[in-house]
């Protein structure tokens, strides 16, 4: 014991750096499997995990190397790298420093994950419609993830700092490793019997094999059935899983989940003072104002001298009782007039002579009648016997006479016409396709024609 020497790790980590920078088998080493966790600083540097079905190892790629990449890296992407096998003193962790990087295929997970996404968003689990509201103010709040781990101390750290109203659920469960996928989705659809206003499901950064759990079909549909609107929180903000496409909102980081799951009490309480500032503002213009209306309507000359309300009411019911009156009267004057000359009437004073005079009237009007009437029928008369007078009424002969005479002059010319008496005289009448011919030009060599004699027709061609 007196004799051993003891060494820090750091020296301990140098000495197996050394060692492995001085073994050829380590300067140079050819590697292919699937890149995982791939992230990229802001220093250029490329750091990620390189992994078959049963291994992994931690990679680098300094700047100088990286930015003659071909390709853009992705996790679930195959590769062929080329590099040395070293330590990092620090955290004593072996990794290998890649110099060259190619792509070798697709990683089965990533073939998996795309398949999964590209289906269900076929399906229209993606689709906005179906994207439930963030309640802003929620009283019950349940987080599905791990009973231990940064992710549930986060998430109750944050919420009771901005909204210590709110109550805390916790649903514990795996999220990684064999029947993880099961148990968070037994969990999310245990959840809905809570009434809650808001569902965190996630858990901390990871590689993708880490959180795979949340790229399984079961998680997915679960979080898609929940009732409650649900905020995936899943690994970090360059961490993509098939639970924050299906989710009402997803979150970058657990952390930020919870921020986004309750709003903070400090800003409220500011916003509530600016409002009760804005409030009072408001409150004591309007009482201004009312109290400036007030003191006009006291200073209004009705109210300093209200006997001047009822005195102008009195005036106004003087006159109107003024105009009464004397309308009353005219109409009485009016009538008392209208009475006084009825009464003065000649006809009222002698009625006698009122009836002699509508007697009189009523004899002449019978008298001019009678007069009309006789005259009216001695016109008649006379007219009938002029009728009777008349030569044609005496003789009805002669009305048909003249008419005969005209229609014995009409048919003597109409009979001087008839083509008839022309062939009677001899002559004949030639016919081409029933139509009268009368001039030679009209008749063409082999024409048929048709010549009508007195005593029948005959049919001839022209030669």
């Amino acid at each position: 014991m007196i004799n051993e020497e003891y060494i820090t790790v750091t020296r301990l980590n140098k000495y197996v750096q050394r060692q492995m920078s001085r073994d050829p088998n380590l300067k140079t080493v050819y590697l292919k499997g699937e890149i995982s966790n791939y992230k990229v600083y802001p220093s250029g540097h490329h750091y990620f995990t390189i992994k078959d079905d049963k291994s992994s190892i931690s990679a680098v790629m300094f700047y100088l190397f990286a930015k003659k990449l071909q390709f853009k890296p992705e996790d679930g992407m195959k590769v062929l790298v080329k590099g040395e096998v070293s330590i990092y003193p620090s955290t004593g962790k072996y990794q290998i420093i890649v110099r060259k990087m190619m792509e070798d295929g697709v990683g089965n997970l990533y073939v998996a994950y795309n398949q999964l996404k590209n289906r269900l968003e076929k399906e229209g689990y993606f689709k906005e419609e179906h994207k439930k509201p963030i309640p802003k103010f929620p009283k019950k709040i349940g987080v599905v993830t791990a009973q231990t781990g940064a992710a549930i101390h986060d998430i109750i750290t944050t919420i009771e700092r901005r909204w210590p109203l709110c109550e805390i659920l916790l649903f514990p469960t795996l999220v990684q490793g064999q029947g993880s996928a099961e148990n968070i989705a037994r969990q999310i659809r245990y959840s809905q019997n809570f009434h809650l206003d808001t569902l965190i499901v996630g858990r901390g950064g990871g590689s993708i094999e880490d959180l795979w759990s949340f790229n399984e079909e079961i998680v997915a549909k679960a979080i898609f059935e929940s009732k409650t609107p649900v905020i995936s929180a899943v690994g970090h903000e360059v961490d993509f899983t098939i639970a924050d496409f299906i989710a009402d909102m997803r979150a970058p980081t657990p952390t930020a989940a919870a921020e986004m799951a309750v709003p903070d009490c400090s800003e409220i309480s500011n916003q509530m003072d600016s409002l009760n500032i804005r409030l009072r503002e408001v409150m004591n213009k309007k009482l201004d104002s009312y109290s400036q209306r007030l003191q006009d309507i006291k200073n209004r000359n009705m109210f300093k001298n209200p006997q001047e309300i009822y005195s102008q009411k009195e005036m106004d019911l003087d006159m109107s009782k003024e105009r009464l009156n004397y309308s009353a009267n005219r109409i009485i004057m009016e009538k008392e007039s209208r009475f006084n000359r009825l009464k003065d009437s000649y006809y009222l004073r002698n009625p006698y002579d009122f009836a002699d005079n509508k007697e009189r009237i009523y004899t002449e009007l019978s008298q001019r009648l009678k007069e009309n009437m006789d005259d009216v029928i001695k016109s008649k008369e006379r007219s009938l016997i002029r009728a009777k007078e008349f030569y044609t009424i005496r003789n009805p002969k002669a009305l048909t006479k003249n008419k005969e005479q005209r229609f014995l002059e009409i048919f003597n010319k109409l009979e001087l016409l008839n083509p008839m008496l022309t062939i009677k005289r001899g002559y004949t009448l030639t016919k081409k396709d029933g139509k009268v011919v009368s001039k030679s030009k009209d008749l063409e060599k082999g024409d048929r024609i048709e010549i009508e004699f007195s005593d029948g027709n005959v049919e001839s061609e022209v030669l």
